[in-house]
């Protein structure tokens, strides 16, 4: 909507532009022929302004009071309505006023036809465009402007269908695979043919899961190989408490025989110095 009051106002604006230089340069052109009063001249030289886009045109001698020229469009006599008196004012300036004639309103243009060496206008161009030209050829503007939309919008809808297609999707089908791929299922792989970034993202993940398992692989082998260590280091940590408890218990007995032969001599000793002094007493007997 805001487009089309905008290209409404510019329609309207050009339209006016338009006007302005059809209505200065044929001004300009009709200043000898109306001088002298040649109508056919002046005729000739508002031809090209009866293609333009209005409802009536009408060229008025100011010198002789007369119509020199006079063009209608449609089947309502329009310029006959003017009010030619009005226009036989000594009107020196460009002049636009908006004004009812038959029921119908008008933008009229009122151009002097002047010249050098005189003091009042030689006559004027007279220009109409009724509200209902101007409103059929804003319609049409917002007709195209209706159908330029439904384009853009079927357009658009098709681009972002196209769009859903080819990246969306693929997009979805790679975030599948790499959450089922965090999920440990470590064997899953991207198969996007595409040819653009996506496929490069792909070919991407691809690389990243090799290389995660070849350090899965690599993480299983080592720890295998730690277990092994492991229970080798354990074995002998077993065989060598085994040893030390062996070695333990012969202390204990090589111990337990010290004991035994140190509690032996003490006895061998404690016989042996009674003995000896019976000994010698049986010799002092003797």
């Amino acid at each position: 909507l805001l487009l089309d009051r905008h290209l409404k106002s510019y329609s309207i604006t050009e339209a006016e532009k338009t006007v302005l230089f059809l209505g200065q340069n044929a001004s300009a052109l009709l200043q000898k022929p109306l001088f002298d009063a040649d109508y056919q001249q002046v005729a000739n030289i508002a031809q090209p302004l009866i293609l333009a886009d209005f409802d009536y045109l009408v060229i008025f001698d100011n010198i002789t009071r007369n119509i020199a020229f006079k063009e209608e469009k449609g089947s309502r006599a329009i310029a006959s309505s003017l009010r030619l008196e009005e226009l036989a004012m000594d009107k020196n300036a460009f002049e636009k006023k908006h004004l009812e004639l038959n029921g119908a309103d008008y933008t009229q243009y009122l151009f002097p036809i002047t010249s050098l060496g005189v003091n009042r206008p030689l006559g004027y161009l007279v220009i109409g465009i009724s509200a209902d030209r101007m409103k059929s050829k804003l319609e049409g503007i917002t007709r195209r402007i209706m159908l330029l939309s439904v384009l853009l919008f079927v357009t658009l809808t098709l681009t972002i269908y196209f769009l859903s297609d080819r990246i969306v999707k693929p997009l979805k089908l790679l975030a599948k695979k790499i959450e089922s791929f965090a999920q440990g299922n470590y064997s899953v792989r991207s198969h996007i043919n595409t040819r653009d970034e996506i496929r490069t993202l792909s070919d991407n993940f691809n690389i990243m899961a090799d290389k995660i398992n070849e350090q899965i692989l690599s993480i299983e082998n080592y720890s295998k190989e730690l277990e092994k260590n492991v229970e080798k280091r354990t074995d002998d940590l077993l065989k060598a408490m085994d040893a030390l408890k062996e070695k333990d218990k012969k202390i204990n007995q090589a111990e337990k025989i010290s004991s035994l032969n140190a509690i032996v001599s003490s006895i061998a000793h404690e016989i042996n110095n009674p003995l000896a002094i019976i000994s010698g007493n049986l010799q002092l007997l003797e």
